[in-house]
């Protein structure tokens, strides 16, 4: 099944390539994320301006957070434009380019919950495997 859809899609996709609606396709997907990219940095500072009055323990794992707005962002845009281009245009590019951006934003995501549940008031866990003691 999986093979199936792999190859179904990149017949699309090479289709599409032929065709002038691969330039609607590419122009589409670089505007969305350069819109995602925008918008994720307007939210990453709102974000850091409210983390600055917080306590160590709400910033700390933050960063995967942050990481994981640009493709969260892209994902939902991109997700967006699909269903409203489907009408229109073959999307196999934006199908295809949804497949790294949702498992980029898996990965950050998943970075900020083990980060958030492995931390003890706001500190990493860390334990040293040399001893303090002088020999």
């Amino acid at each position: 099944m999986q093979n199936r859809f792999q190859s179904e899609l990149f017949a699309r996709l090479f289709r599409d390539f032929g065709e002038p609606e691969a330039i609607w396709q590419v122009a589409a997907l670089l505007g969305l994320l350069a819109v995602a990219w925008w918008c994720a940095r307007l939210l990453r500072k709102r974000l850091d301006a409210r983390r600055q009055s917080r306590f160590e323990a709400v910033r700390f794992g933050a960063e995967s957070l942050n990481k994981a707005l640009f493709p969260l962002l892209g994902t939902v845009f991109v997700s967006i434009a699909q269903g409203v281009l489907a009408p229109f245009i073959h999307n196999s590019l934006l199908r295809l380019a949804l497949v790294p951006l949702c498992g980029i934003t898996v990965i950050y995501t998943m970075f900020y919950v083990a980060r958030r549940v492995f931390s003890r008031g706001g500190t990493r866990r860390t334990r040293c495997c040399i001893s303090s003691r002088s020999w």
